[in-house]
């Protein structure tokens, strides 16, 4: 199995205008079609809702959460999110976006 991680950071400057859900999207088509690539994974930091919905709109879903993952962030203890998508998963995104779903 070809399985890749996907990372990203963006200024807070730039939150909100859709450059993550666009990117993330042409990284993951670019993975499946190029690369070989059978699984894309992602995480982030629970108190991150953001990320987590800019995860949600290319298509990941959930995989796990580790609670208390030894993260304190203004303290308070903050668990991990991973999400996963398959190449199988990602044609089906795709077809459902190219019909308007």
């Amino acid at each position: 199995e070809n399985t890749k991680e996907l990372g990203y950071i963006l200024s807070h400057d730039f939150w909100g205008m859709g450059i993550m859900p666009e990117a993330g999207k042409g990284l993951l088509d670019y993975a499946f079609e190029n690369l070989g690539v059978t699984k894309v994974v992602c995480g982030t930091k629970t108190l991150n809702k953001q990320s987590v919905r800019v995860q949600e709109k290319i298509g990941l879903r959930l995989h796990s959460i580790k609670e208390n993952a030894a993260t304190w962030i203004n303290g308070e203890l903050c668990g991990y999110i991973r999400t996963v998508v398959t190449r199988d998963e990602w044609e089906i995104v795709k077809r459902g976006e190219e019909n308007g779903i």
